[in-house]
């Protein structure tokens, strides 16, 4: 291998290890600060230690009315269309606790963990990139384990999207059974198109990439066979 090209994997060798090391530790404030609010307290006497969960729900406005033809301007080829809008927003919900115990409920704690698990899975992805990078400083590209490190890889990004997901349902079932908010009727999370509830467009892409990534561990592994037959016809 060529000088240059030792100088750019230890330099991507030393850039992963800090970006998995800066990430663990943003990761864990974020995770503090998203689900105990211990700020507060300290520039107000009179707040308490709270736990929180948050989080995007959408919102549909109750007895809804199309809007008239009259009030939209159809464009182009569209002028023959006969429009139906239906007014739908998306809002960032908080549930704060003061009393912890009453919120750490199972729904409560199932929407913590699953948000926990779908950032820190990142995590996985930055160490496996980070040993095949150390696989090829030391000259073993071709090495079983790489193979597995690459299929670890596709599953995290199946992973992410199935996670968040999850929490996205239950966090919208939480704020439907906990918050009537007049005028509007929370919209819970649907399946795409036929599909279960749990499968969403993200998922599928997120399956998509995953047997791509595979694909390309099964391309590594042909030429890691392709050359241990050729070390041992040498």
């Amino acid at each position: 291998m060529k000088k240059h090209s030792y100088s750019f994997i230890n330099l991507m060798y030393g850039k992963l290890w800090g970006m998995f090391f800066g990430s663990l530790v943003i990761m864990t404030l974020l995770t503090l600060v998203n689900f105990v609010d211990v700020v507060s307290p300290m520039f107000n006497d009179d707040a308490k230690m709270k736990f929180t969960v948050r989080g995007d729900v959408a919102l549909m406005q109750d007895n809804w009315k199309p809007i008239s033809a009259e009030e939209m301007v159809l464009k182009g080829n569209a002028s023959y269309a006969e429009p139906t809008v239906l007014m739908k927003s998306s809002s960032f919900v908080r549930l704060d606790y003061s009393d912890i115990s009453k919120g750490l409920t199972i729904t409560n704690i199932s929407i913590m963990l699953l948000s926990i698990a779908s950032t820190w899975i990142w995590l996985v992805l930055l160490y496996q990139l980070v040993k095949i990078v150390k696989s090829i400083r030391e000259n073993r590209v071709f090495e079983r384990k790489n193979i597995k490190r690459i299929k670890r890889i596709g599953v995290v990004f199946l992973a992410f999207p199935i996670l968040a997901r999850l929490k996205d349902l239950l966090f919208s079932q939480a704020v439907a059974e906990s918050l009537e908010i007049p005028g509007y009727t929370v919209i819970k999370e649907k399946g795409f198109w036929i599909f279960p509830s749990i499968i969403s467009l993200e998922v599928l892409l997120g399956f998509l990439i995953m047997l791509l990534i595979f694909l390309l561990a099964q391309v590594f592994a042909y030429g890691m066979m392709l050359k241990t037959e050729n070390d041992l016809t040498v």
